[in-house]
């Protein structure tokens, strides 16, 4: 008697299944929506003067007078300060240090009476009206990075957010 009700639930199961129709599949559509995609690469930047000109020393010699000091305006040729010869022997004509661009006094390594010798750093000149932008990108975003590339430079403390566009990218790894 087992077997019999056995066989009885297993018919009874497929003509039940037999009486359905197949359910059709839901599919939802919706209308496609042209958007850009892209990817946010965000890097520290460092802001530098596009012209900095270092002032050497042309010769030997102390300096006897300042004419220019930290943070004035100097056009290209002013005088930026003197330096007299020490030799006491031979009377040569003081040697007149002259700002080789337009800008502002950005560093004086020396003072007056400073003892300088040839080619020694005197001062820099710097035109901050011309400034570029140094990025460091990492070497596994580089491919991404290109010249025209449009990105924008936020200040920290501000919400001033200024255009950019990458001019250049070096082909050289900073070690």
């Amino acid at each position: 008697m087992g077997m019999t009700w056995l066989a009885f639930c297993v018919l009874t199961a497929s003509a039940f299944a037999a009486d359905e129709k197949p359910k059709a599949p839901v599919v939802l559509v919706s209308p496609a929506r042209l958007t850009s995609l892209f990817d946010v690469l965000t890097y520290p930047a460092r802001v530098v003067p596009k012209v900095n000109a270092n002032v050497l020393a042309e010769s030997d010699g102390v300096v006897s007078k300042i004419n220019a000091p930290l943070g004035q305006k100097v056009g290209r040729h002013q005088k930026l300060m003197v330096i007299t010869h020490t030799d006491p022997v031979y009377q040569y004509a003081p040697v007149i240090v002259t700002a080789p661009v337009t800008g502002i006094v950005s560093q004086v390594e020396v003072t007056e009476g400073s003892l300088v010798a040839k080619g020694q750093k005197l001062a820099s000149v710097t035109d901050p009206s011309q400034i570029r932008i140094l990025v460091e990108i990492a070497a596994a975003d580089l491919p991404n990075i290109q010249a025209g590339l449009a990105g924008e430079l936020s200040l920290p403390g501000t919400d001033e957010k200024i255009e950019v566009k990458v001019r250049g990218v070096s082909p050289f790894v900073d070690p």
